[in-house]
């Protein structure tokens, strides 16, 4: 079985392959926020297409009654692209399961686009961020996480 450990920030995300416990973390994938404007033509979308009739660049939210700074909307975009890249990989049968590993605020953008089966693949969410610790730190920090109890 193939888990999946998507380490990620708001800017860039690394995406480790692991079999088991006492295997090697491989890198997958990078992924790299792009502003939203050449991201749009990258993918054959326009801008206003990305931003979504419902959300205009700024608008305000419901629980802090402020406006919603653009680089909150932009990461919520790079989360939304990020979990869609990740169900298409698990429709392909790429991995069995998932790992999130993300600074508490960008993780909560990307819980809100994890549904379906997707989100019975998870197995660990850990809030934190760890986008700048390196691969064998990784792998100590984060081992019970991604194989709880034993679990191989």
């Amino acid at each position: 079985m193939i888990t999946w450990v998507l380490v990620s920030d708001a800017h860039h995300a690394r995406l480790f392959a692991v079999e088991s416990r006492d295997g090697a973390w491989t890198l997958e994938r990078e992924f790299v926020r792009e502003a939203p404007e050449q991201s749009s033509l990258d993918a054959g979308i326009s801008p206003a297409e990305v931003q979504g009739p419902s959300e205009p660049h700024t608008r305000p939210t419901v629980d802090e009654g402020r406006r919603t700074p653009p680089d909150d909307l932009d990461s919520r975009q790079f989360a939304r692209r990020t979990i869609q890249r990740l169900q298409q990989a698990l429709d392909q049968g790429d991995f069995n399961y998932l790992v999130l590993v993300a600074p508490p605020r960008f993780l909560e953008f990307l819980r809100r686009h994890v549904t379906g089966r997707l989100a019975w693949q998870l197995r660990a969410i850990v809030a934190e961020d760890l986008t700048s610790v390196v691969e064998r730190e990784l792998r100590e920090q984060l081992l019970d996480s991604v194989f709880p109890d034993g679990l191989d």
